[in-house]
C-alpha cells in the first residue's frame, strides 16, 4: 500500500486504498451483474469470492438470479489477494458492537478458539495480543483460515508478525477449516459484519 500524500496517516491511506479496491471490485461486478449494487453487496460479493466453498454463501446472501450471474464471472470479479488483505487489514482494525456479539455466537466461538491456540505463541507478544482484543480482528482471522490462500500472509499482515512455532499450526488449521468450514449461515454473518465495516 502505497500513499503519495504525507500528511495523510497510515489509517487515511488505508481507507482510501480499501475504497479503490471496492470501486474496482462493483465495476467488475456491474458488469457481470448488469445492474448497480449497492456498497454492501459489493464488500460481501467480494469477500465471498475468495472462500473455499462459496456457492451455498453466495445463493444463501443474494437473489437466485444474481448469485447465478455472479457465480458464473466469479474468476473475474475476485479481487487480488493484496486487496483481499487490505480488505482484511482495514477490517480487523475497526471496532464493531456487532462483532462483538457475533463473536459470543456458539456456532462461531469455537472456531476463534481454533485460531487463538493456532496463533497461541504470537499472541502471546504485546502488538498481537493487543491487536487480537479487537472482535473485528477476531472475525477477519476466522475468516482467513476459510480462504481458498493460506491465511498466512493475512495473518502477518494484520498482527506485523507471526512467531515460527505458530506457523505450521496455522497450516493444519487452514486444511481442517477448508475440510470442515464454518457453519454457512454463520460465516454469512461474518462476511456481513466484516462489510459493514468495510463500506462505513
Amino acid at each position: 500500500m502505497s500513499c503519495d500524500a504525507q500528511s495523510l496517516s497510515e489509517e487515511e491511506c488505508l481507507a482510501r486504498a480499501v475504497v479503490s479496491v471496492l470501486a474496482h471490485a462493483h465495476r467488475n461486478i456491474t458488469s457481470a451483474w448488469e445492474r448497480t449494487v449497492s456498497d454492501c453487496t459489493v464488500s460481501d460479493i467480494a469477500l465471498f469470492s475468495v472462500l473455499h466453498d462459496n456457492t451455498d454463501l453466495i445463493y444463501l446472501k443474494l437473489p437466485k438470479l444474481m448469485a447465478a450471474r455472479i457465480l458464473q464471472s466469479i474468476k473475474q470479479i475476485r479481487p487480488n489477494f493484496e486487496e483481499i488483505k487490505l480488505l482484511l487489514l482495514c477490517a480487523s482494525r475497526r471496532r464493531n458492537a456487532a462483532a462483538l456479539r457475533l463473536c459470543e455466537d456458539t456456532l462461531i466461538a469455537p472456531h476463534i478458539t481454533c485460531v487463538e491456540s493456532a496463533l497461541q505463541f504470537t499472541l502471546k507478544e504485546p502488538i498481537p495480543a493487543q491487536t487480537w482484543s479487537n472482535p473485528s480482528t477476531k472475525l477477519a482471522c476466522v475468516f482467513s483460515f476459510h480462504m481458498f490462500e493460506s491465511p498466512l500472509d493475512v495473518l502477518h499482515t494484520v498482527f506485523g508478525s507471526i512467531v515460527r512455532a505458530d506457523i505450521r499450526r496455522c497450516e493444519d488449521l487452514h486444511d481442517c477449516k477448508c475440510a470442515h468450514p464454518l457453519d454457512t449461515l454463520a460465516m454469512c454473518k461474518t462476511v456481513e459484519c466484516l462489510s459493514s465495516v468495510l463500506v462505513l
